[in-house]
């Protein structure tokens, strides 16, 4: 059964008899065959870690600048409050106030 199955798979690994069927199978070639393809996987192995490892850099990196970018609008918009929040008190003060004491602020 597993000669039938490697006759599908590797035909060119199997020996037939004069009547067609399989006889056997070529091991020695097929160890050699293994051992290629065993390298083959292993150097693809070794690529795609590294196309991981470079992925993750970039992330990272990226991942860093939207930090900053989050950090600057945190920045702004404290900014901002503390803008409104002087504006309401100058409005305040404005409705309030005599206009003797607008006509003093003006001058200043």
């Amino acid at each position: 059964m597993p000669d039938k199955k490697m006759a599908r798979v590797y035909p060119e690994m199997v020996i037939h008899g004069t009547d067609g069927k399989v006889e056997s199978v070529r091991y020695l070639e097929l160890t050699e065959l293994l051992l290629n393809e065993l390298q083959k996987q292993t150097r693809e192995n070794r690529e795609l870690r590294s196309e991981v490892v470079q992925v993750r850099e970039a992330q990272a990196r990226e991942h860093a600048a939207q930090q900053r970018e989050i950090d600057a609008l945190k920045q702004k918009d404290a900014s901002i409050n503390a803008l409104s929040e002087r504006l309401a008190a100058l409005e305040q003060q404005a409705r309030t106030a005599t206009p003797q004491g607008l006509r003093s602020l003006a001058s200043k």
